[in-house]
């Protein structure tokens, strides 16, 4: 098993973009027919994020904005977003470990969370998420050659693309191993 505390620069990009991609749905649903209510930071790393507030032509850091203000803007009327488990690009980051954003929708309950380890190697339509996760973007992006099928392991796609085994090792648990 890797140690998941100490992340590979591939590893923290993965996750970089898996938290851009929590931080993009959070700012599309405000855009749906009612903006997100009630809104609290919360799970087990509750104090990992960061505020990004926006002033018409810029989103900018803003530690003190008001978490329910930056995020009662629409598609066409940004006005901030919320990044979670926002330390996972440094080292020592610890990947057991998620933050949530927590509030209603249309006055239904709902919690957006970051993801961790078990969520990226958690079994998921016949392959693991993390695998399912990273062969979509590839194959949305026009990449889908570099895509292995299901049944090849997820260290294969990285060298294909090139990466060094030092690098797949810490990703290979998500779908080698299961």
């Amino acid at each position: 098993m890797p140690n998941l505390s100490r992340p590979t620069r591939f590893s923290s990009k993965l996750l970089v973009a898996a938290s851009l991609l929590v931080s993009s749905t959070v700012a599309i649903a405000p855009a749906q027919a009612n903006s997100l209510k009630n809104a609290t930071i919360g799970g087990t790393a509750a104090t990992d994020y960061l505020l990004y507030d926006s002033n018409n032509t810029h989103t900018f850091l803003n530690p003190t904005a008001n978490l329910q203000t930056i995020l009662s803007g629409t598609a066409a009327n940004p006005t901030g977003n919320v990044e979670l488990a926002a330390s996972s690009e440094k080292a020592g980051f610890d990947f057991t470990k998620n933050t949530t954003l927590n509030g209603t929708i249309g006055g239904r309950a709902i919690s957006i969370s970051s993801l961790t380890a078990s969520d990226w190697s958690s079994n998921y339509k016949d392959t693991t998420f993390g695998q399912y996760w990273f062969n979509s973007a590839l194959t949305a992006n026009g990449f889908s050659n570099m895509a292995p099928p299901p049944a090849q392991p997820f260290s294969t796609c990285l060298k294909i693309m090139g990466a060094s085994n030092a690098l797949a090792a810490p990703i290979s648990p998500m779908s080698d191993k299961m």
